[in-house]
């Protein structure tokens, strides 16, 4: 005979405010199309574990299509608003040196 463990854990209390406060972040760091900066795109679903207690491990490796430009991205390689701007710059001024 075998014997599966099992993990006691109340599911109905919903996630935790560690987690929650964490993925905000996180949505919030990766919000935007790192190539024309829109926030609309399609996804997939796949979950990914989070270990909490090494948090900057995590990569949410979903893969996205901008809803703009059509890029195809994962959704950890899309940027925050403070990134963006950098990323726009730069593209100006390469395009200001290609002239």
């Amino acid at each position: 005979m075998i014997y599966a463990p099992y993990i006691i854990a109340d599911s109905t209390s919903g996630p935790s405010k560690e987690y929650t406060q964490f993925m905000d972040e996180y949505n919030e760091k990766h919000k935007y199309c790192l190539v024309c900066g829109s926030t609309g795109y399609s996804t997939t679903l796949t979950g990914y574990i989070i270990n909490m207690d090494n948090k900057d491990s995590y990569e949410d490796r979903n893969r996205c299509i901008c809803s703009n430009c059509g890029d195809i991205h994962s959704f950890h390689d899309r940027v925050s608003k403070q990134h963006l701007r950098k990323y726009k710059i730069n593209e100006i001024l390469n395009k200001i040196k290609n002239k």
